[in-house]
């Protein structure tokens, strides 16, 4: 095989394997662009229901005929309590819809400014076409045609390993904030269990402290939930996770402290785990997946290495 054919060869993979790199970029460029969108509009929707608990609130603290009318009925402060505490929850809620906001702007500028590598790709890939064609042409070279076509599908299948890979390490990331979730759910459950059985003081605040824990927590999962769903993308997978608001009014559990509120808070926390759990599952198996197809690229890629190095000796 002349030497300038093989310069070509490895040149044209070289520019496949980036040229595959430029269409992954705007992928997730694109699928960035839908996320950020999609996160502004549940934001607004936080702000107006944060806004709304905020007048509950408003209303019942100045002199209104609602205000009165809850005096008369004794039951003012106790309402003007819970309403405080129903508009803490709805703000906590706008916070970790900016948080997601903010990361996925980020995440958009980033991916913007990497952009500039892929500039010239599709332009350097056609000229190395041409090259090679004009070489093969001119000397006559009879596995000229197989080895191109070797040479392609190399690249394709190196994009595509490259892909999965980077699908998988962001799905272990997903998986790691979702067990921490899940983690601090359990112990949550647990105290929420005991709470039942008239655990007292230390074991509600534990509850409410694992709930605080895992509130907390729900933005990261779900930025790298979000990040895992773009990496999808790429490989031909569509899989979208929303991660659910953690139940935590733990002042309507203090004022309200009887049994049943307990019970409505064991019922939630359980609930809420149970979600997560699904989001494991579903990760888990998606990450299966990949790994099972890289496999089978891996192998893919051995075949091809073994006839490009058969044509070699054979020319």
């Amino acid at each position: 095989m002349p030497e300038a054919i093989e310069r070509l060869n490895q040149e044209l993979a070289e520019a496949r394997e980036l040229l595959h790199r430029k269409r992954h970029h705007e992928q997730v460029l694109a699928r960035t662009e839908q996320q950020v969108a999609s996160a502004e509009a549940a934001l607004r929707l936080a702000e107006e229901r944060a806004a709304v608990e905020q007048k509950d609130v408003d209303e019942l603290e100045r002199v209104s005929f609602k205000a009165l009318w809850a005096t008369i009925l004794n039951s003012r402060e106790e309402r003007l309590d819970v309403e405080r505490a129903e508009a803490a929850a709805a703000q906590i809620r706008v916070e970790q819809e900016r948080a997601r906001v903010r990361w996925l702007v980020q995440d958009r500028a980033s991916l913007e400014t990497a952009g500039a590598e892929f500039a010239t790709a599709e332009e350097r890939y056609r000229e190395l076409l041409a090259d090679k064609e004009r070489a093969v042409l001119t000397l006559g070279l009879p596995a000229g045609g197989e080895l191109e076509e070797i040479a392609d599908q190399t690249a394709d299948l190196r994009a595509e390993r490259r892909e999965l890979n980077e699908a998988c390490n962001a799905g272990r990331q997903a998986l790691e904030r979702v067990n921490e979730i899940r983690r601090l759910l359990s112990s949550a459950g647990s105290a929420s269990g005991w709470d039942l059985l008239g655990g007292g003081e230390l074991v509600s605040q534990y509850k409410y402290d694992k709930l605080d824990s895992a509130g907390r927590a729900v933005a990261y999962a779900q930025h790298a939930l979000d990040a895992f769903s773009r990496e999808l993308t790429d490989v031909g997978v569509e899989q979208r996770h929303r991660a659910p608001a953690i139940p935590n009014n733990w002042l309507t559990d203090v004022l309200f402290d009887n049994i049943l509120t307990d019970a409505v808070r064991n019922g939630q926390i359980r609930d809420a785990t149970h979600q997560f759990s699904a989001i494991r599952d579903s990760v888990q198996s998606t990450i299966r997946y990949l790994r099972e197809r890289d496999a089978e690229a891996e192998r893919r890629l051995v075949h091809l290495q073994t006839r490009r190095e058969a044509l070699l000796v054979e020319n």
